[in-house]
């Protein structure tokens, strides 16, 4: 063995694929003489060195440190422990396009760019993260209206206002501490409906969003209630899961078990249903949500302004077929059934 101290690593002369590593006497330093293959204890041989590669001494040989990733720093740990590739306290790698940083108590961190529409919400001294809107009704600012109705007290704005369709029923004014409403009457004959359906269609492909306030009545045992669009509001008055008309809308029926608000969708064939997870109570003001997105042909649910149900696919109504705001109770029994509505308005592209 060379007595001669080298600053560092010589690949054997002989053509070698490793690097030979002896310890000399001082137990600290590498020494090798070129064109040498040691055996005896304390050679090392390193057979998968890479550009970049470090060597640090274990405790008890030298062993291969490889590179970190880029942007990481070498960190010790004091004696006793072997050094890592930590992030830099400074240094944050792998940004992309909306990503943003935030202080975890220790270092800075990244939080990725979320998914569109979700927003940053913070958690106290807990991590942000990107969650669905739970309040506040969104203001669509690219959208226009096309057709609004509103009641001030008075029936007779029914139809100066909404110019619909003549209703079922019977239709008074029934405001109170939860605001102005019209309250829609069934007569006491199974199987009769209140309605009220817009003369003004959209199409699917004008992408729509429905908004509309309902209140349910003080009982809601032997009724069917809808809220949405549909290309037949009689078809779906009269069922709980018609098969001949296109369908985006609430319902509430007992005669199909309902507890909750149901999301349904169809598109002249058997519908998709599925729950909101909103329990139907009496007495209580509900604000639905609509919206059509034709370009992925999803329907997006929501009450109260909280996204309660998302359907895509073949029960998206034909993208340029008619569809109409309808809005219908229907008693599955002897006696008069009520709902009331008090706002609401349709947007588009």
């Amino acid at each position: 063995m060379s007595t001669t101290p080298k600053l560092g690593l010589e690949k054997p002369a002989h053509g070698s694929a490793n690097w030979d590593v002896p310890l000399n006497s001082n137990a600290d330093k590498l020494d090798d003489a070129v064109g040498t293959e040691h055996t005896v204890a304390g050679a090392h041989k390193f057979a998968s060195q890479a550009l970049g590669d470090l060597l640090y001494f274990d405790g008890s040989n030298w062993v291969r440190f490889p590179p970190g990733v880029d942007g990481r720093v070498l960190t010790t740990h004091g004696a006793g422990a072997s050094p890592t590739w930590e992030s830099s306290g400074g240094v944050v790698v792998g940004i992309g396009v909306g990503d943003m940083l935030y202080w975890d108590g220790a270092a800075w961190a990244l939080i990725s760019a979320g998914a569109e529409g979700k927003v940053l919400t913070a958690h106290g001294a807990a991590t942000e993260t990107w969650e669905t809107p739970a309040s506040a009704d969104p203001i669509e600012y690219t959208k226009r209206v096309m057709q609004a109705g509103a009641n001030y007290g008075n029936t007779s704005v029914l139809y100066a206002v909404m110019a619909s369709l003549a209703p079922g029923g019977t239709i008074t004014s029934a405001d109170d501490s939860d605001g102005c409403w019209h309250n829609y009457a069934t007569t006491a004959v199974s199987g009769n409906q209140a309605y009220n359906c817009a003369n003004s269609y959209q199409r699917p492909d004008f992408d729509p969003v429905l908004i509309g306030r309902v209140k349910t009545a003080a009982s809601i045992a032997d009724v069917r209630l809808w809220v949405g669009y549909t290309s037949n509001y009689l078809a779906i008055g009269g069922a709980d899961a018609p098969t001949t008309c296109r369908i985006a809308a609430f319902r509430f029926s007992t005669s199909a078990g309902d507890a909750n608000w149901k999301c349904v969708t169809a598109n002249t064939a058997t519908p998709l249903v599925t729950d909101s997870g909103v329990a139907v109570a009496a007495n209580a003001p509900y604000l639905m949500r609509i919206e059509l997105d034709s370009a992925t042909s999803t329907v997006r649910f929501y009450i109260n302004s909280v996204l309660v149900g998302t359907h895509v696919g073949g029960t998206f109504p034909i993208a340029t077929m008619a569809v109409y705001f309808t809005f219908s109770v229907t008693t599955l029994t002897a006696s008069a059934k009520n709902f009331k509505w008090s706002r609401w308005a349709v947007l588009h592209k």
